[in-house]
């Protein structure tokens, strides 16, 4: 993943093996030549990751496609060199970043990328308002039974915690757009 602004020349519409970019003249090993082909996978409840697949010039067999790790959303891109790449966005990106991005790229989105950039907008809207507190436990003295009655209200407090904010985020989910 590369996030430094070089010349870039976006590549769209490439969601599958069958609608791939394919780069004819890959080079394989020191002497062989073959084709390579790139994509970008979606999966509700996980996002895209980019995808590659090389021609074994040897016996015209595809091998195992290789496959990036999630991100929420990703585009694909030609450097300088012409050579493929890919730029993502997840959670840690902040709003600025998203909505350039969104301007950037707004007429060749899919439907699930712009899902998942509401989803980005909505998670970082909430988030900002969101504060989080460490303090120290201590359990010296106390009984193993006043521990865990401790722990389990601790427990029950993070997960309403995270039940309100989830609550919000979805909230807001529904009031944005891209």
């Amino acid at each position: 993943m590369d996030n430094q602004q070089k010349a870039r020349t976006y590549i769209y519409g490439h969601e599958s093996q069958e609608t791939a970019y394919t780069v004819k003249d890959y080079p394989w090993g020191f002497s062989l030549r073959t084709e390579q082909r790139y994509w970008i996978e979606s999966k509700k409840g996980q996002g895209q990751r980019f995808v590659t697949q090389t021609l074994n010039p040897k016996n015209g067999k595809w091998c195992a496609p290789k496959k990036s790790t999630y991100s929420k959303v990703i585009m694909m891109y030609l450097d300088e060199n012409n050579h493929v790449k890919y730029t993502a966005l997840g959670i840690y990106d902040k709003k600025e970043t998203i909505e350039k991005w969104v301007e950037k790229h707004k007429e060749n989105l899919t439907d699930f990328q712009k899902n998942q950039l509401i989803s980005l907008l909505a998670y970082n809207n909430v988030m900002n308002h969101v504060t989080f507190t460490f303090q120290p436990v201590n359990n010296l003295g106390k009984s193993l039974e006043d521990i865990e009655k401790e722990s389990e209200q601790r427990h029950k407090q993070n997960k309403e915690n995270e039940r309100i904010i989830l609550g919000h985020i979805k909230a807001e989910y529904h009031r944005t757009t891209v």
